[in-house]
C-alpha cells in the first residue's frame, strides 16, 4: 500500500510544496519545492521536518533522491547533498545527476516526543517596520 501526502506553505500568493510517499516500511520525500524569492529562509527545511517527524513517529527510514532542480552542475548537486545530511541522511548511491539517500529510522521514542513539540510549536513571525507604516494605533 503506498499513500502520497502533500504539505504546501502559503507565502501569500504562491506556495512552497513538498511531496511525498508513505508505504507500511518506509517514507521517501519526492520533490521539494520552494520558490526562488523565498529560499533560504528556512521554509523547505520545516516542511521537511514534519515528514521526519511522522516518519520518526512511526520509525520508518526515509529515502529521498536529491537531484538539484533548474540548476546543473557538481556544485549543486553537492549543496543540495549536504543540505540533507545535515537531517540526517546518508548517501546509498550516485548517478551522474542525483545521489540516493536515506536517513534510519529513529531508535530513541523520547528524543522523538522532544522533536514533535519543538516542530509543532507555534512559531511567532516579525512584521518589517515598512508593513506597519500607515497602520492605525488603537
Amino acid at each position: 500500500m503506498n499513500v502520497t501526502g502533500e504539505l504546501r506553505y502559503y507565502l501569500g500568493g504562491e506556495y512552497a510544496t513538498l511531496r511525498y510517499t508513505e508505504t507500511r516500511s518506509s517514507m521517501s520525500i519526492d520533490i521539494v519545492l520552494v520558490p526562488a524569492p523565498h529560499r533560504g529562509q528556512g521554509i523547505g527545511s520545516g516542511l521537511i521536518a514534519r515528514v521526519l517527524l511522522l516518519a520518526d513517529l512511526t520509525q520508518r527510514p526515509v529515502f529521498v533522491d536529491a537531484r538539484p532542480i533548474g540548476t546543473s552542475g557538481e556544485a549543486a548537486l553537492e549543496r543540495l547533498v549536504t543540505y540533507y545530511q545535515s537531517f540526517g541522511f546518508e548517501e546509498t548511491g550516485r548517478g551522474l545527476t542525483v545521489v540516493h539517500m536515506r536517513r534510519p529510522a529513529a531508535a530513541d521514542p523520547a528524543a522523538v516526543a522532544d522533536g514533535a513539540r519543538r516542530i509543532l510549536e507555534p512559531r511567532r513571525v516579525s512584521v518589517a517596520p515598512e508593513a506597519t507604516k500607515g497602520a492605525r494605533s488603537r
